[in-house]
């Protein structure tokens, strides 16, 4: 639904308010064409829900152990038996009829505007908390929808975020849940969304910056006080693309500190990502790289299929 799009006004880069407590999210100088979003496990769901309710905002989608759109249809029984543990119940062309009812009922957008995404998927064939077939049935449901740049790879890990910076061997699942399976999720994800990447550099500590949320939700709802956000210096001089980072249930700070901020490889993608000398121009402005903003939500609030 579109109430899920509680970042929207992040992805479009209009100024923020003034808050009481943390330092507000600054005003972010972005290229509103070019945002992207991703997410692992929960946030993978989130991040399917936000491109379906607003397609014509997000280019590129991002699923790390994931699924379908509405799996759960606000159930916690269908959610962790169905959807999780079960997918290969999932009826992919009922959702996709449901889509179609809820445009017409103005509560999410033009679903002929998802063809235009590029998606991008990842699961583990080891995975016992996702089973796999949940991302092979969201990669039916985009194919319904005439999405024809979708990337799916599988690879014998655990449930976890792929980060060649990953704390867990590949076929592991525990904290911080990153796995080390030889594959950059972050790059190979931006890669589909953005084009040739120049060589990945390391991350500045100093251009990570904590945020203030609480403008962007209700009061005691499920986000958390905090969000993060990676700013290049680069950036604050020229536009950029966005991209939005969402966590998994048990990846909050809270319980990982900034195991999943700093490891996940996004933040040394944003400090470099620059297209290829000949293609770099990108509605007239020149050398584009990146800001990546990662909301955080509560720990006890981490139950998607009731937001």
């Amino acid at each position: 639904m579109k109430k899920l799009i509680f970042l929207l006004s992040l992805a479009l880069a209009i100024t923020t308010n003034q808050a009481t407590a943390a330092a507000t999210l600054p005003a972010l100088n972005v290229l509103p064409k070019e945002v992207s979003i991703s997410g692992i496990s929960s946030g993978g769901f989130m991040a399917v829900q936000m491109g379906v309710a607003y397609p014509e905002k997000f280019k590129g989608i991002g699923v790390f152990a994931g699924g379908i759109y509405d799996c759960s249809q606000g159930n916690a029984q269908t959610a962790q038996g169905m959807c999780m543990k079960s997918p290969k119940d999932i009826n992919v062309q009922k959702i996709v009829a449901e889509v179609n009812s809820l445009f017409a009922e103005g509560k999410v957008g033009d679903p002929a505007l998802i063809k235009n995404q590029k998606v991008f998927i990842y699961h583990g064939t080891k995975d016992k908390v996702i089973l796999p077939e949940a991302s092979l049935k969201l990669k039916e449901f985009y194919q319904a929808f005439g999405v024809e740049s979708v990337m799916s790879i599988l690879t014998p890990s655990g449930h976890g975020f792929p980060s060649t910076e990953g704390k867990w061997g590949c076929g592991e699942t525990q904290f911080p849940y990153m796995v080390n399976c030889g594959v950059d999720g972050a790059g190979d994800s931006l890669k589909l969304f953005y084009g040739k990447l120049e060589e990945k550099v390391p991350a500045k500590d100093a251009n990570l910056k904590a945020f203030n949320q609480s403008e962007f939700g209700l009061g005691g709802g499920p986000l958390g006080n905090d969000g993060f956000v990676y700013i290049p210096e680069s950036c604050q001089k020229e536009k950029c693309r966005l991209h939005i980072a969402l966590h998994g249930c048990l990846q909050s700070p809270m319980m990982v500190q900034k195991n999943f901020t700093a490891l996940s490889g996004f933040n040394s993608w944003a400090e470099s990502l620059l297209l290829e000398t000949g293609i770099q121009w990108v509605a007239g402005i020149g050398l584009v790289t990146l800001v990546r903003i990662m909301p955080l939500v509560k720990v006890f609030r981490c139950k998607p299929w009731l937001e």
